[in-house]
């Protein structure tokens, strides 16, 4: 999570020597099986920095609960030090220290400090006000000034020299953090701690510091986990935690890739001359799925079968990755649901699986030199033939040109099947990008096999209307546990038509009018099993099996009639309940 905070000089008068910090209480352990409380609930943690990516972080050193071992960490990410007025900016990090003295400003530097949230002595105490707070800040512990080889002559008494080699203080900052280290293995690590930067050495009337923080957490690797490996700290077991890390600040830098606030020649990925930042890598755009049903051929019981075809775009193909400024699309990923996952309470796109891919053969790069450099890293370099259409395919009402096409022929009338089509990219290992792919969720449509609308008003033979399952047995192996989310499907129907369903002794159960053109299932079944983007065969409507007045029926035969309400013609047929 990164964090802003926008600190402007509203006064008349400048600022000297500004910090900002964030103070911090880190609590890493399992918090919801510890039987620890108070102060033994607080002193189990391990505390490092990391100097190079300005991070304070801790990890749970302690603690017989078992847990899963893990860093939580603050970081201070950069600073934009303007003044909306006059135009100036000017980048606020330990990167762009030299160019402070250059220009005769003190050097920014991160100060991490701690103190014991009770007791302790002297520095290690906690600060008692505002002056305190301030000392804290500004001031390194172990103080460099207090060693005589860390003093440089001549220097300005508040220019520390933090990266002095004497080894009386170098001995001194290693004792400090392997006491950090070490205090929650013996319950004393009850540390609060404060991560500042500074100093903005004068800050004038209507200048705006923008600090930017990040918090980060990360698994230890598997190498490290298990009770014994909780004390464990070192670069290996930090790995994923400097990963993390490194994101945020990729995320923060954005085009400012060198991390010294200058947009500097090559790195205005999206050219429009200025400096962006909070730029993080993309995925390429999600295709643009249709969903049509061609004829499969007729089964035995007069029950014409359907097919999905899954139509969809070369957009994604377009996409320009915000990161490396490149055109890096790979390839296309089809998800399909199998029967029966919709009984998961409606939530499929989980239950969906990889049923094909096709991706680039080949990819090249044109090195400075003018070679080309082959690389396919991503993928089963497969091609695209098995589904690009000859010519792209339009329809009725929808302007989209379609490219590629993928046939699912092995569908069962009457269940719900989940696709989504993503595209991936090819990723960029040597700069920590890994393959990208769009949401699952983006084009996902749920399809509703079945016979397509029968018209019968020209001079082919009439498809007779029927009933599945016939019988129907409580429940049908679609059916939800709650007898409002049972259904039976009635197929071959016209476009427009009525349904009636009689008992044997005439009277009317259900009346339900059918429109192949807006129909997209309307019990409650759909409500618990189902969502939003439905493809419905249109010769389809499944009924709730409940009464006109939403009661339950009994067991028994049951009359209908089906009328197509463009010719007035009416077919008719039976069907048993069975409980």
């Amino acid at each position: 999570m990164i964090v802003n905070f926008d600190i402007i000089n509203t006064s008349e008068a400048a600022w000297d020597s500004v910090y900002v910090g964030l103070f911090h209480d880190l609590v890493v352990r399992n918090v919801n099986t510890t039987t620890e409380s108070g102060s033994a609930f607080f002193n189990k943690g391990g505390l490092g920095y990391i100097d190079s990516l300005q991070t304070s972080y801790a990890f749970n050193a302690g603690g017989q609960e078992e847990t899963q071992n893990t860093y939580g960490a603050v970081s201070f990410l950069g600073g934009e030090w303007t003044n909306p007025a006059t135009g100036r900016e000017r980048f606020f990090h330990p990167s762009v220290a030299e160019r402070y003295q250059r220009d005769g400003l003190t050097r920014p530097y991160v100060n991490p400090r701690w103190w014991k949230f009770s007791g302790g002595q002297a520095e290690l105490t906690r600060p008692g006000g505002d002056q305190a707070r301030y000392q804290r800040m500004s001031t390194p512990y172990p103080n460099p000034a207090a060693y005589e080889g860390c003093v440089s002559p001549g220097a300005p008494p508040d220019v520390l020299n933090t990266d002095c080699q004497d080894p009386s203080y170098r001995q001194a900052v290693r004792d400090w953090y392997e006491r950090l280290r070490t205090d929650g293995l013996q319950g004393s690590g009850n540390w609060i701690g404060l991560t500042p930067v500074g100093p903005a050495r004068r800050v004038a009337p209507g200048d705006t510091l923008t600090m930017t923080f990040a918090f980060a957490a990360a698994l230890k690797p598997e190498q490290f986990q298990g009770q014994a490996e909780k004390r464990t700290d070192t670069e290996a077991s930090r790995r994923i935690l400097r990963e993390n890390v490194d994101w945020a600040r990729r995320t923060y830098a954005g085009e400012d890739n060198n991390y010294n606030g200058r947009l500097d020649p090559g790195e205005d990925v999206n050219n429009n001359g200025q400096l962006d930042r909070y730029l993080i890598p993309e995925p390429p755009r999600a295709p643009n799925l249709r969903v049509e049903f061609e004829d499969a051929g007729t089964t035995a019981g007069g029950q014409q079968d359907t097919r999905a075809a899954l139509y969809w775009g070369k957009r994604a193909e377009r996409s320009i990755d915000p990161i490396t400024g490149e055109t890096d699309f790979e390839g296309y990923r089809i998800y399909r649901s199998s029967p029966g996952d919709d009984q998961a309470g409606g939530n499929i796109l989980n239950e969906a699986s990889l049923v094909a891919q096709f991706d680039s053969t080949v990819a090249r790069d044109t090195l400075a030199d003018g070679s080309v450099q082959v690389r396919n890293r991503e993928g089963f370099n497969n091609g695209f033939e098995a589904i690009r259409l000859d010519e792209p395919v339009t329809f009725e009402g929808d302007s989209t040109e379609y490219y590629y096409k993928y046939v699912a022929d092995d569908l069962s009338n009457g269940w719900q099947y989940l696709f989504t089509v993503t595209a991936f990219d090819e990723g960029a290992p040597e700069a920590g990008l890994p393959s990208f792919s769009s949401s699952r969720t983006a084009n996902a449509t749920r399809v509703f096999p079945g016979t397509p609308p029968a018209d019968g008003s020209g001079d082919g033979e009439r498809p007779e209307v029927g009933v599945y399952p016939n019988p129907y047995r409580v429940r049908a192996a679609w059916d939800g546990e709650s007898s409002r989310n049972r259904q039976l499907n009635f197929y071959n129907l016209p476009p427009r038509s009525e349904i009636r369903i009689f008992t044997l002794a005439g009277e009317l159960v259900k009346r339900i009018s059918h429109d192949a053109a807006t129909y997209e299932g309307d019990s409650r079944w759909y409500e618990t099993f189902s969502g939003p983007n439905r493809q419905v065969a249109g010769g389809e409507h499944s009924w709730d099996i409940l009464s006109e007045n939403n009661l339950d029926i009994s067991s028994g035969l049951y009359l209908y009639s089906v009328e197509n309400l463009k010719t007035g013609d009416i077919q008719r047929g039976k069907f048993v309940i069975m409980k």
